[in-house]
């Protein structure tokens, strides 16, 4: 049943994405940031469920494959170049930084609203390290 329930959110998680997938590349990201917050805080009792679970990377990695199916795909399209090992570490520590985000939100109980956590990790995303020295918290 668990399995069921997991292959569930993950179709509409991945129908989020898709919704997204061309015009992230194209404007800022906080809309899907945001929708991406909502929707985790709106299925927060499976999503800790399915993301805690000890030794259990398997739905992450799943997300993970789809975000590079789709935005990252896109953005190679977009730029008009292939991936490189460079553009890959990027794109690997871009994503495992916000899934980290995501799953350090569910564990320490959601306490900033979803439109928060889509500003804090846009500004992690622009910013890098000088993050931590900005209003954007």
């Amino acid at each position: 049943m668990l399995d069921q329930i997991e292959n569930d959110i993950f179709e509409d998680f991945c129908a989020l994405i898709n919704d997204y997938a061309s015009i992230v590349q194209r404007s800022n990201t906080r809309p899907f940031l945001i929708d991406m917050f909502r929707f985790i805080a709106e299925n927060e009792a499976m999503m800790h469920v399915i993301v805690s679970e000890p030794g259990n990377r398997t739905f992450l990695n799943r997300l993970k494959a789809v975000f590079k199916e789709n935005f990252f795909k896109h953005w190679l399209e977009e730029n008009h170049t292939q991936a490189s090992p460079k553009i890959e570490y990027f794109y690997s520590y871009l994503l495992s930084g916000c899934m980290g985000l995501m799953v350090h939100w569910l564990k320490t109980g959601m306490k900033e609203p979803p439109e928060q956590m889509a500003t804090l990790t846009e500004a992690i995303i622009l910013e890098g390290s000088n993050f931590i020295e900005s209003k954007a918290s």
